[in-house]
């Protein structure tokens, strides 16, 4: 196979596993959120494998797909919104390192701390990582009631305290992000260790 073939195909499974996710968390109605996260990792990879342009036009591909196939639309948005923070996230991080097409062992090394940014770096990312998701998610918190537990967050806004529905709302999402972070950072040490084990770097 070419290159662009195998990019290709890779993005093809990642995004059929994705809508896969979605799915089921649209079906069960229990751990929404834990597959919507899920459905969105899944933009890390092909990132992390096959390059950040391929990982923007995933991206578009994924939304574009999950409006046509999922019937709550609540939950594209809120997957649109996850791959794009993740995208965002990494397209920071890439400008920051100044690198392009690192080799997989080089990406893991990165995550388990080898030759990694100092602290005061990694402070100042993971607070540029945090504004950014609260500034993206808010809408869906506002809006994802059920998802969200966004009845506590509008109940505060109809009783007059603004400024204790967006506190409320700003320490959930402290919350999900915390959960959302350390499970991405997780979940690409995965894949870095199985690309490692099967010999393969960037298509």
């Amino acid at each position: 196979m070419h290159i662009k073939p195998k990019k290709i195909a890779f993005s093809g499974i990642c995004l059929a596993m994705a809508m896969i996710f979605l799915g089921i968390g649209g079906v069960l109605g229990v751990g929404t959120l834990f597959f919507l996260m899920l459905a969105a990792f899944l933009l890390g990879a092909v990132e992390m494998i096959c390059g950040r342009r391929s990982a923007v036009w995933y991206f578009v591909a994924s939304v574009l797909l999950a409006f046509i196939l999922a019937a709550e639309k609540l939950h594209v948005m809120t997957y649109g919104l996850m791959e794009l923070y993740l995208l965002l996230r990494e397209a920071f991080d890439g400008s920051r390192k100044k690198r392009e097409h690192v080799s997989a062992d080089r990406a893991l090394a990165r995550q388990i701390g080898a030759g990694g940014p100092t602290p005061k770096e990694r402070y100042a990312a993971m607070g540029l990582h945090l504004l950014l998701f609260i500034l993206l998610m808010i809408p869906v918190v506002l809006l994802g009631r059920q998802l969200f537990a966004g009845e506590i967050v509008l109940l505060s806004l109809k009783t007059g305290s603004a400024a204790l529905a967006y506190g409320l709302a700003c320490l959930y999402l402290l919350l999900i992000w915390g959960i959302f972070e350390t499970a991405y950072d997780r979940f690409r040490i995965l894949v870095g260790r199985l690309i490692l084990r099967k010999g393969v770097d960037r298509l």
